[in-house]
């Protein structure tokens, strides 16, 4: 799960278990406000006004512009008759949509209402309302506050995690870095040495030949670890696409083994190959796809003793088809293997003897991501559902879904 979807998941839980936090409070808020609280403030404060409904917030703000509006008709009766009166007609409809049943449109109840309407009695029932309004609003303003907290919170938890991210990749890097740099130095080193020897005519004629293999095999080497890491510059980086057509799986995956087969035979491994003689079309780019099984050919044959049992076959399982590079060498360790597909995994731990860069299966993993299929390494037991022999001990399994 990628960190965008989890945050996306996080932010949607966290919003719901608030909006239900908050509707359970406000619901109980209101049940308190209907059934104690504004009965008791209306009869206690204005035991005129009987069978009024103050069941929003709505209501309740009316209710205060009317006892306002009755409060404004008193001081206005002397200057102003025809304007209170006015006043009077609008608190008198106002107050009969709230359920009061007890009043008249123009009638003088309302008036008398009016007169007997102290300013104590309303600042005491203003209170109340605005407490009522602080109960009512509180939830949301509560809620608002406890979602903002926890995703900022969040959002802080993941810059910590990416800048940590960031920190051990870049340690990774330099270590990759100075590998690189060392792996390069000593062949360079090498390859100098030799030809200032060959220059210097201080080599016997009988074993110029000799140097010069061992020239041209170190350079062989440094070439391999330049296209590594070019590789994995130039799939890391952004808008770089493959190149899909029509290809047969099995043409392709008997070239890469006839690629290596002299190779197999001078370490003194025993292949097994197992492809069927019909074609298996896909859709993929043949060169990166062949660099792939080719890498798990060459990782099987470098990185096991000699006389290794290497097996290459493909499986079919429904619209499943699976290219397996097994061998019977020792397992891997599971923390080496939780780690095996990251980048920079170049360590003396990891690296082993074998001078590896620790790029190739992270490039490899890459280029399958690209075209959707999935690589991952079995091994042991959980081979056995794979119809392999059992001499087998893990195999990189290339999953296409056709």
């Amino acid at each position: 799960m990628t960190p965008e979807v989890a945050l996306r998941k996080f932010i949607i839980k966290r919003f719901i278990s608030t909006l239900l936090i908050v509707g359970v409070v406000e619901f109980a808020a209101i049940s308190i406000i209907n059934w104690l609280l504004l009965p008791w403030a209306v009869n206690t404060f204005m035991p005129q006004i009987e069978g009024i409904r103050l069941d929003s917030i709505g209501n309740i703000l009316l209710l205060l512009i009317i006892l306002a509006g009755l409060l404004i008709s008193n001081v206005l009766r002397f200057f102003f008759p025809y304007i209170a009166d006015g006043i009077l007609q609008f608190a008198a409809g106002r107050l009969t949509s709230l359920g009061a049943d007890r009043l008249n449109i123009g009638g003088d109840t309302i008036k008398t209402l009016s007169e007997k309407i102290s300013v104590w009695n309303v600042a005491l029932l203003f209170l109340v309302i605005l407490l009522i309004i602080i109960m009512l609003v509180a939830p949301y303003v509560a809620g608002v506050t406890i979602f903002s907290t926890s995703v900022v919170k969040r959002f802080r938890e993941l810059e910590k995690e990416r800048e940590e991210e960031q920190k051990e990749e870049e340690r990774k890097r330099y270590l990759m870095i100075s590998d690189i740099v060392h792996d390069l130095k000593t062949p360079m080193t090498t390859v100098s040495g030799y030809a200032q020897a060959l220059s210097d005519g201080m080599v016997a004629d009988e074993s110029r030949q000799e140097y010069l293999d061992a020239i041209t095999a170190k350079t062989g080497r440094m070439n391999e670890i330049v296209t590594l890491l070019f590789d994995y510059v130039k799939l890391d980086s952004q808008g770089y696409k493959i190149t899909k057509s029509d290809i047969d799986l099995c043409e392709l995956l008997r070239e890469c083994v006839a690629d290596h087969y002299t190779d197999m035979e001078d370490a003194g491994c025993e292949p097994e190959i197992d492809i069927p003689d019909d074609k298996i079309s896909i859709e993929a780019d043949r060169m990166q796809l062949g660099r792939v099984i080719n890498n798990l050919i060459t990782n099987a044959i470098k990185h096991n003793p000699g006389g290794t049992d290497i097996g290459i076959f493909i499986r079919r399982d429904g619209d499943e088809t699976r290219v397996l590079v097994a061998d019977s060498g020792k397992p891997i360790d599971k923390d080496k293997a939780d780690s095996l597909f990251e980048p920079f995994v170049t360590g003396d731990k990891s690296r082993g003897t074998s001078g590896g860069t620790g790029l190739g299966l992270f490039i490899s993993r890459k280029i399958c991501d690209m075209h959707e299929y999935k690589l991952r390494l079995v091994q042991s037991q959980d081979l056995a559902r794979y119809s392999i022999d059992k001499k087998y001990n893990k195999a990189f399994i290339i999953v296409i879904d056709r």
